[in-house]
């Protein structure tokens, strides 16, 4: 009888199966560090005993484990043979070894097949993206998705802080930010207010505990557009000073940070020195955005014009890219790398240190320039809206679809291809039931890209993930799970595409033109004459 063939996801670099199997009813860590009473509580199989050594009875598999400094920071081997397993690693890979382990015991059924496994990650940063701002994701939640990103062997955790729709990180510097900034009134699904915010220490819990989990957590301050939370606390922060509420349906607003006032400047530094103050020793990174930040306020802004004068830019387009190139330096100097979207306008701009995060190029650099402008700066995380973005329907983005995500672009130098990272944007995603239903299975296929390199066929891979979201299922993270949905016909994912877009009505598309006209009418004279 052939012996049994472990399903595991992400795939292994290598492994090699033996002859024989090591039958237990009980597992014996040898080790008590954090890693094994995790692997004990949270990752292995609820069918399977895990015990430490002198509490064993009956026949174990010995769990032996040393670390190894020269092998890389996440690579482990596991080699299971004569009841024993024995995990060599790497400084950070243990807890990647039993979340193999794992899987491999909930195949198991009492008995494990001699195997040897060499394991290494393709991309060294392997993130997903939270967006908290525009529906609160509460800090119990977090915590269960970075549970979920160690069983996926993600590293980090994105988290989009700030938008239009909500400001959620407590501010000692601008109290209004998280008092005002993080209410607003109703959302995209009725008439239900909606709040919420991390306090500063409800931010350092969640630091620690993904800390302790190997994930590294990136702050978003998205800037100078998705600002209308913090113009609702702030109205003197636009160009004119208008009083607007808290954004209450997604989409993209005109209202943004006014670029010619030094006030603005003032503020966005002190914002981040609480940043950089709360996140310092938890990330190398912080976010700043620069992402879908139209120009109509600053066109006609006398304060934006008269900047744009005097520091010798020709529009507001190089405007935007001084601004972002003034905050990106303030990162610096706190002693982050600054993180923006691949938008065209900022190229040529940012200092050396900056990593790009290519999403599109519908206003965006395109592939090629942004791995030109990343290669020649602090490289690049990809998140390609066409494979990465989870939160779209799967008419638009399937399992096999996101199975072709290819995280580190072709000529890339490899120690600038930082690596990819799936996002999870939040306006059509309100619990965290919805949230798993969009994540699950499309995380897997993206986590083994990361993981695993492009190497891969979907086949090969749709065979293991059964086994993988059912673990996953096991633990709670109960996703789609019905293939004509997460890989539906032409049919079905046009109906799919089809409801989502009629949601796209929320945009308030119409009042965004009429405003314009209203705020051109009132203040139009004003930047003509500041431009004389």
């Amino acid at each position: 009888m052939p012996m049994k063939r472990y399903d595991i996801v992400p795939a292994p670099s290598t492994v090699r199966y033996g002859e024989g199997k090591s039958v237990f009813s009980a597992v014996v860590v040898e080790r008590d560090g954090f890693e094994e009473r995790y692997f004990a509580q949270t990752l292995a199989p609820g069918n399977v005993r895990v015990v430490r050594a002198g509490e064993e009875s009956g026949q174990t598999l010995f769990v032996a484990a040393r670390e190894d400094r020269s092998m890389p920071d996440e690579a482990y081997s596991l080699a299971v043979k004569g009841g024993r397993a024995e995990i060599v690693f790497g400084k950070r890979g243990l807890l990647y070894a039993y979340v193999t382990l794992s899987q491999i015991l909930a195949q198991s059924d009492g008995a494990v097949t001699d195997a040897e496994i060499e394991d290494r990650p393709y991309c060294g940063y392997r993130g997903l993206m939270l967006d908290s701002a525009r529906y609160f994701i509460p800090a119990d939640d977090v915590r269960k998705i970075a549970d979920l990103c160690v069983m996926h062997k993600l590293n980090a955790i994105h988290m989009h802080l700030t938008d239009d729709q909500g400001w959620r990180l407590e501010s000692d510097a601008y109290p209004r930010l998280h008092r005002v900034g993080s209410r607003r009134s109703h959302t995209n699904f009725g008439c239900r207010p909606h709040e919420g915010y991390y306090t500063k220490a409800e931010m350092r819990s969640i630091l620690r505990y993904c800390a302790e989990r190997n994930i590294e957590v990136v702050p978003e301050i998205d800037m100078p557009g998705h600002m209308r939370a913090a113009l609702a606390a702030y109205p003197e922060l636009g160009c004119f000073g208008r009083k607007l509420p808290v954004a209450t349906h997604s989409g993209v607003k005109h209202d943004i940070l006014c670029a010619g006032k030094d006030e603005v400047y003032s503020f966005v530094f002190r914002v981040l020195d609480e940043v950089a103050e709360l996140f310092r020793g938890y990330t190398r990174y912080i976010h700043i955005g620069g992402d879908e930040a139209p120009k109509m306020r600053w066109d006609i802004c006398p304060a934006c014009r008269r900047k744009a004068k005097e520091e010798g830019l020709k529009d507001s387009e190089q405007l935007q890219g001084f601004f972002m190139k003034k905050v990106a330096e303030h990162v610096c100097g706190l002693g982050f790398a600054p993180v923006v979207w691949n938008e065209k306008c900022m190229e040529g701009f940012m200092p050396e240190q900056t990593v790009w995060q290519y999403w599109h190029t519908d206003g965006g650099m395109d592939e090629k320039g942004t791995a030109a402008t990343a290669a020649a700066g602090g490289g690049m995380i990809n998140s390609d809206s066409a494979y990465a973005y989870v939160d779209l329907p799967y008419g638009t983005i399937s399992l096999e679809k996101s199975y072709k995500f290819t995280p580190k672009l072709p000529g890339m130098p490899e120690e600038k291809a930082l690596g990819g990272e799936l996002e999870l944007w939040g306006e059509y995603i309100p619990d965290y039931k919805t949230l798993l239903k969009r994540c699950l299975p499309r995380s897997c296929a993206l986590a083994e890209r990361m993981w695993s390199g492009t190497d891969g066929d979907y086949a090969g891979f749709a065979k293991r993930s059964v086994a993988f979201v059912s673990y996953l299922s096991s633990k709670g993270y109960d996703g789609e799970k019905r293939k004509a949905v997460y890989d539906p016909s032409a049919l079905r994912g046009s109906l799919q595409k089809l409801w989502f877009e009629r949601r796209q009505l929320h945009w308030e598309g119409l009042h965004n033109l009429i405003d314009d006209a209203k705020v051109k009418k009132q203040h139009g004279t004003e930047g003509s004459a500041a431009g004389d």
